[in-house]
């Protein structure tokens, strides 16, 4: 069998990754020793870690894509990023009218409160459970902080008088601008570019196309006595965090291709449907797929519509309702293998394509209730969330969600989960 694992945001070192993993893995699997095991892929030497789980032999491989994100991301990119996002998630608030008296309407949890969170299995358009019923006031201090950081970014390069401002604002924009937006968030803006005009979109396709080559090179490895046999009977994803949604994207892409060959006969993908059979698993945990799935929630140009609708007499607005069901049927081709969920309400008048190659792939997702990355996974179907239960002991929504970011790694019930797909061992029943 093989793993591959993904690390998540921020500055993260070779191999740290699959070690976590590797150690979690070990201890459930009540091994004490493992073997580093040089590997070929893609023409590639890398080294694995192989842990033998019962009789089966588990090569735990990483990839490790960080270095690729390394220096990309200047202010620009973030206070764009930072400008556009709140203006999105702010209009969205204003078009769907989130709250006790929207459309979707908002459970209030106390009596004589303001807090209003969905159930965690609720309804995908209440983004109260994503953003913690702050929305009302995270857009507008997004927007102020966009236009902050590009004013003393200007002071500290292009002003007149940059030789005085430069000291000044070095103080303030390190610790914040350079440190944790470039290297920590920076990473999501860089994969977060999906728009072919942006700056930055090459450096996610190069990172999207790494992993894709990645999970095809373990599905195709040879045996080392055999080139007709594959290496590897089974192979599973796990993903952390950003890296989630990296493994989710690649994943999506080879099936894509594989279903395009099956239904027309054109293209030459590297892995056929009979061989994409050997993926059996992708475990997300600290995912941020929900919030990534806000970022593509079409927001609608009512301007635009009125004026239309103005031109055609009678019309009735038929032609802006359609405009709009039409462009919220497109937004599933951002959701690769799983589409979004029923409670999206996806449009009944745009059908969608069957999904086939790993539509039926096992999905194991874990989050903790105080991590404000990840979450309940609601916009996509059949998965199988897991709340992660162990307390965290932090103080403010920062450092509580640091701990609980995480802590994944060390949980049995993710490595639990894995052993019962190995089909080595039958362990305890998830406690999620």
């Amino acid at each position: 069998m093989a793993v591959l694992v993904l690390h998540g945001l921020g500055q993260q070192a070779k191999f740290d990754a699959l070690a976590s993993f590797a150690a979690g893995l070990a201890r459930q699997a009540r091994v004490t020793q493992v073997a580093r095991t040089p590997l070929l892929i893609d023409d590639r030497m890398d080294s694995a870690l192989t842990v033998r789980v019962g009789d089966v032999h588990v090569d735990l491989v990483e990839y490790h894509y960080q270095p690729m994100m390394q220096r990309q991301v200047d202010t620009a990119d973030v206070t764009r990023w930072l400008a556009e996002t709140s203006y999105h998630i702010r209009h969205l608030y204003r078009t769907y009218n989130f709250g006790t008296a929207g459309p979707v309407g908002a459970r209030r949890l106390k009596a004589g409160t303001d807090q209003h969170f969905p159930e965690p299995n609720g309804d995908f358009l209440d983004f109260h459970y994503m953003l913690r019923n702050r929305g009302h006031w995270l857009a507008p201090a997004a927007d102020v902080l966009a236009r902050a950081l590009r004013h003393l970014e200007h002071l500290r390069k292009e002003s007149p008088w940059r030789w005085i401002f430069s000291p000044v604002v070095n103080v303030i924009l390190r610790p914040f601008l350079d440190t944790l937006m470039k290297e920590v968030a920076g990473d999501l803006i860089i994969y977060t570019a999906i728009d072919p005009n942006l700056r930055l979109n090459p450096v996610r396709q190069t990172i999207l196309d790494g992993c894709v080559d990645r999970i095809e090179g373990l599905i195709l490895c040879p045996a080392a006595n055999d080139a007709e046999r594959p290496r590897y009977e089974k192979v599973f994803v796990a993903g952390h965090s950003l890296g989630s949604v990296v493994a989710y994207d690649a994943i999506s892409r080879i099936a894509m291709r594989a279903d395009h060959l099956a239904l027309t006969g054109l293209g030459r993908p590297a892995v056929t449907r009979v061989q994409a059979r050997r993926l059996d698993g992708l475990i997300t945990f600290g995912s941020p797929l929900d919030k990534v799935a806000l970022m593509f929630w079409p927001r609608e140009d009512g301007a635009l519509a009125t004026l239309q609708d103005n031109i055609i007499p009678n019309s009735g607005g038929e032609w802006s309702r359609r405009r709009i069901l039409y462009r919220q049927g497109l937004l599933a081709h951002f959701h690769g293998i799983r589409g979004l969920s029923p409670a999206v309400r996806l449009p009944k008048e745009v059908t969608q394509p069957e999904n086939t190659t790993f539509a039926d792939l096992p999905w194991l997702n874990l989050y903790h209730g105080d991590d404000l990355i990840s979450g309940h996974l609601d916009a996509f179907q059949g998965v199988m969330n897991v709340a992660v239960q162990v307390p965290v002991t932090g103080t403010g929504a920062i450092s509580r969600t640091a701990q609980a970011h995480g802590i994944y790694w060390s949980q049995p019930d993710m490595y639990a989960w894995l052993i019962e797909r190995i089909g080595a061992a039958h362990p305890d029943g998830l406690t999620g």
